[in-house]
Order: structure tokens, then sequence, then C-alpha cells
């Protein structure tokens, strides 16, 4: 039966249309004359037909081909490839990301968008997001020169991005971390060492370059996370001219034999290897005390991949419990407890699975609701003229986007077990989705830092 993909717009429309105030969103000086509440029914039905119809065929391919690891060289399914570019050519995918760009969605629009995208694939997806989350934070944090240089081409899906933090000796203990960065003779480019793992899109051929940003540890700067500074490291060196040099000595070590997520390359990249590694320093060196900017940096970006990380758990769940519907309408189980001498029925008219999907579907509301509310104030924080909403809005982004990323993941697993239990013995077996959801499932609360770590945030 394959991944099953099964989704509707209707909740989405109700958030963005009847339950958030979104007009103050369309009616910023960003949105104003691009956008407005008549476009959103166009905008996510069409979504949805895209999702439906050249991403969600591409599942099946990465759990069943997935990522391999040729000659030192990360190769996805053929598929990924041709609805990766669709996806970007088709103003669906990272451009969006960038707020500067007249054509990109508000936020709360995108983030239905790229919902059904997540459901469609999850093993797909980060791919396509990476690259603008990159082109973001050198936005934000780069000089013009680097700005320039580097966003143009990771907003159009030209290249991609990753974050590299993780190391063997060093996950959440981040400060501990080992790999090191040595000045040159240019100022602002160094030489990187190290190994970083569970790189998510470490490696891959969807694009023709992949930037990394790695942290790393300047030689002479302070211990812990304070000493820290973080680099941009493209896979393939940039010429001057824009075109692409030789290989940066970035290498791929390997990737993970994971149990879900198959398709996404999570991968093992040693830098430096042979000594020719060279990253552009993001903003400034240390200062006198040996305390760097780049853990203050990378928290701008892991933060929202945070809000993204829950919004992934909820896709997943969600098609779960829109096959555990489907499947409960169809499967004859049964006789009702009222007329134990009656026709058989269908097993949703039993009480038990009831209220089990009623469980499921009151959940998932909830965390979409937790969800879309901030990406309301998401947008609010960053388009708002009014400075005061603006202020509310970031101490409200602070205190729900661990809440996001830890409650979403760790319910999402629990609502897809009721989803298995709905399927009864099938729900344990390939032969149906579930199983699939929950391998896919399982990492969301792992990934950006563990559940238990977000509770240090709050």
């Amino acid at each position: 039966m394959g991944s099953n993909f099964m989704y509707s717009t209707r909740d989405h429309k109700f958030i963005i249309k009847e339950w958030l105030s979104c007009e103050k969103i369309f009616d910023t000086d960003r949105f104003r004359d691009f956008y407005s509440l008549d476009d959103v029914d166009e905008v996510l039905d069409q979504s949805l037909k895209v999702c439906s119809e050249v991403v969600a065929p591409t599942n099946d391919d990465g759990d069943k081909i997935m990522a391999v690891l040729e000659d030192g060289k990360v190769i996805v399914p053929p598929s990924f490839k041709k609805a990766f570019d669709y996806v970007m050519e088709n103003g669906w995918g990272a451009s969006n990301k960038d707020k500067n760009a007249e054509d990109a969605m508000p936020g709360i629009l995108y983030g239905a968008v790229h919902e059904y995208m997540i459901a469609a694939n999850p093993a797909f997806t980060p791919y396509v997001g990476l690259g603008g989350g990159v082109g973001n934070i050198i936005k934000e944090f780069g000089s013009q020169e680097e700005i320039d240089f580097f966003t143009p081409k990771l907003f159009q899906g030209i290249w991609g991005g990753t974050m590299c933090i993780t190391e063997p000796g060093g996950g959440s203990d981040v400060g501990d971390m080992l790999s090191k960065a040595y000045p040159t003779d240019d100022p602002n480019v160094y030489k990187i060492s190290g190994t970083k793992c569970f790189i998510t899109g470490g490696d891959h051929d969807l694009t023709e370059n992949i930037i990394h940003l790695v942290l790393a540890r300047i030689e002479g700067a302070t211990r812990g996370t304070k000493g820290l500074s973080l680099f941009i490291v493209p896979k393939i060196w940039i010429n001057e001219d824009g075109s692409l040099g030789e290989p940066n000595d970035v290498n791929v070590v390997s990737i993970e034999d994971k149990m879900g997520l198959k398709g996404s390359a999570t991968a093992v990249l040693n830098f430096g290897e042979e000594g020719n590694c060279r990253g552009f320093l993001l903003g400034n060196p240390p200062d006198e005390n040996g305390v760097g900017e780049g853990i203050a940096q990378m928290f701008r970006m892991i933060n929202g991949s945070r809000i993204d990380t829950g919004h992934c758990a909820l896709s997943v769940a969600t098609v779960a419990y829109n096959n555990a519907v489907a499947y409960a309408k169809e499967r004859l189980q049964g006789r009702p407890i009222t007329n134990p001498r009656g026709e058989r029925v269908p097993i949703i008219q039993h009480e038990d699975i009831r209220r089990m999907l009623l469980t499921q579907k009151a959940t998932l509301d909830a965390m979409r609701a937790m969800i879309f509310k901030g990406y309301y104030y998401l947008d609010i924080m960053n388009f708002a003229d009014d400075q005061e909403e603006v202020r509310k809005a970031k101490r409200f982004i602070e205190l729900i986007t661990p809440l996001i990323k830890a409650y979403c993941s760790d319910q999402a697993w629990l609502m897809i077990t009721e989803a298995i239990q709905v399927h009864g013995g099938y729900g344990y077996t390939e032969e149906y989705p579930i199983a699939r959801q929950a391998r896919d499932v399982k990492i969301y609360s792992i990934w950006e830092g563990t559940n238990f770590i977000q509770s240090l945030d709050l």
C-alpha cells in the first residue's frame, strides 16, 4: 500500500481565514501588494495538488531505493531530483524563506504548504528547506559581499545547505566539540578541521554545491560554547566570479543506516582531512576574552528548525490518522455491543475505535493550533509595523518554540501508536503505511536537541 498520502486543506483554511487575525499579516507593508485572504484557497488547493501528484509518489522510492553512498558521494532516488527541481522552479521551495523576496509567502501561509510537503514525503522535505535556512543566517550575520555571493543560489535551490553542529564526542554537549579553525593570510578565511556527524542532507546529488554552516573553535578562543564561531564552508570552493572551483576537502565518511527517513541522507563528514578545507568566518572573530559569535548565530537557525521539527511530527502523524480513519471505515469486524446478533459493522462503529480516533483528532488539532499560532507570531515579529506587537510576538515565540518541538514530537509518536492499534495486526506490518510512519516520526523527539534538552529552554 506504500505511503498512501491522504491530506486535506480544510483545517488550514479555517486557521488562516477564520481563527487567527491573519488580516494583520496580509495588510502589512511587506505583503499588502502581493497576498490577501482571497488568495488563501487557491494557494492551498494548488500546493496540495502539487504535493499529491509530484512529491508523494517519491515517498516509496525514499524508503526502498534510499539514499546510498557510492564512491564517496551520496546518490538519492532519481524521482527526488525531478520533484526537487519542480518544487524549486515553481515557487514552492526555498525562495519562500527569503523574507525580502517579492513572491515569498507569509510564513503562516507557507507553513501550510510546507505541511503538505512534509506529509507527502518527510525524507524529501529537508533537502528543500535547508538551503533557505542557511541563506537566512548568512543574510542576517554575513557581510554584504557574502550575502551577494551565497544567498541567491541558496534561495533558488541551485545550492543546498546544512547545519554542522554534532560531533561523535559531542551532541547535546555542544561546548565540548573538537572542530578547529586556523587563521590564514586572508583575515576572513580560515582552515577548518574536524568531524561532524548526524548531518541531515550532508551530501546529495540534488544541487551543484552544498554550503555547510560549521561550528568550530578558532585557535585561542575560550572553552565551552562561548568560544565557538560559525563558518561558511562550501563543499566545492567557489571562484571569485561565482563559478565552481576545486573540491574543498569536505569528505563523506558514511551515511547512517536509519530506521526511518531513509531517503534523507544523514552523513558523517570530515572537514580538512588533507589540510585544505577553507571556510569564511561569519560575523566577527572572538573578542579579547576569546568569546565568539557562533552559538548565537547558529541558534537563530536551530530555533526555526525546532518549530519545523514539531511541524514535521504533526504532518507524519496526520497522515497516519487519516489512514486509520479510512481503514476503520472499510474494515468489517464484529457486531455492535448493543446488538450482538446483528450484522457485522465497520470497526469505526465500535466505541474503542472511536475513542482512539477522537484522541488522535483532538491532539492533532491542538498541535496544529500551537504551531500555526507560532507562525502567526513569527510573521508579526518579522513584518508588523507596531513595535509593541513585535515585542509581544517575540516574547511569545521564545516561550512557545521549545513547546512546539517537544510536545508535538512526543505526542505524534503516541498518536501513531493509536493509529497502529486501530489497524490491529495489520498495523504491525509493512503492508500498510502506519509502520513506516512510526519509523519516520521517532526521530523528531531527538532532532534539534532532545526533548529533555528543550525543557532547559523553559
